[in-house]
């Protein structure tokens, strides 16, 4: 698994993608094995994911006392719900890329999108947190949430630009590709595994 400072160095890359610098190609493992390692940003993205589920928990437990006896369902269920949502784009990101002729271009989607997915899931946790702790600036909370949102889509979108180079209907596509399904399937998962509020 990448270390500490491999992370960082990953992360100062695709910060330099995000300017629109290629240099930051070179911060970045492209190779196949670079691909494969890029899912560890899964596990070094799991604390703040456990650390929202907890938030996330204690803020419908009052709506599903079942839960109470059942924490270990609602961790699986919500650990499914983030693996299918994290997945999912990186499949009809593939598709695109096969219909389009970008298979060279698809690694370093994959590896940016998945390291990128690091910082938001951190950012997200800390969120969530403050919604439940501070009921009353909720909507502080969703207006930052909804400024998280806007930040990764312009951050996927300046990735996109910066790997398949000026094509603004492509680039667009990608992006909508990456974000507009995993909200979906979010939504869509917790009401169908039940573990939205009511």
């Amino acid at each position: 698994m990448p270390g500490l400072k491999e992370v960082e160095i990953y992360l100062s890359g695709l910060w330099l993608l995000i300017k629109g610098d290629r240099q930051g190609f070179g911060f970045l493992d492209l190779t196949d094995r670079g691909l494969k390692r890029s899912f560890f940003a899964i596990i070094w993205s799991l604390p703040g994911m456990v650390f929202s589920w907890v938030f996330w928990y204690r803020s419908i437990i009052d709506d599903m006392p079942d839960y109470a006896k059942a924490k270990a369902l609602f961790f699986l269920r919500m650990a499914m719900i983030d693996l299918v949502s994290w997945m999912a784009p990186l499949l009809l990101m593939a598709l695109i890329c096969l219909i389009f002729g970008l298979g060279r271009a698809f690694t370093a989607m994959v590896v940016a999108t998945n390291w990128l997915a690091l910082p938001v899931a951190y950012a997200n946790a800390v969120l969530i947190a403050v919604a439940v702790v501070l009921p009353d600036f909720g909507q502080v909370a969703v207006l930052l949430w909804l400024l998280l949102l806007m930040t990764m889509v312009g951050a996927v979108f300046r990735l996109m630009l910066t790997i398949v180079g000026p094509n603004i209907l492509l680039v667009s596509t990608l992006t909508l590709t990456m974000v507009v399904p995993t909200m979906i399937l979010t939504n869509f998962l917790e009401k169908f595994l039940d573990v939205a509020p009511l």
